[in-house]
């Protein structure tokens, strides 16, 4: 993944990905992508961050407790409808 957007908005956004061999731009969803390997960046992304989603009062949701990049790539999997509450809730912490 590559991200941008750290100087003019204070915040990290990922622009290009790569799922298997497909290159996506802006503008991807989750029904471009192979399901498969949607589940494997949902789950992978979920269980390997000590990060945390928050929703706010006004609804949107917000990732606290990691680095720029990696709340990227988190913010990245929300915007794909990725649950990543539920996706932890289901796995035990080691």
């Amino acid at each position: 993944m590559r991200d941008a957007g750290t100087l003019t908005t204070n915040k990290m956004t990922v622009v290009k990905c790569i799922f298997g061999a497909q290159i996506f731009e802006r503008g991807v969803s989750m029904k471009d992508i192979n399901s498969f390997l949607y589940s494997l960046f949902c789950e992978g992304v979920s269980t390997n961050t000590l990060a945390q989603v928050k929703t706010e009062a006004d609804g949107k949701k917000s990732v606290v407790g990691t680095n720029p990049t990696e709340a990227a790539t988190i913010d990245f999997g929300l915007s794909l409808g990725a649950d990543f509450k539920g996706i932890r809730s289901g796995c035990q912490q080691v």
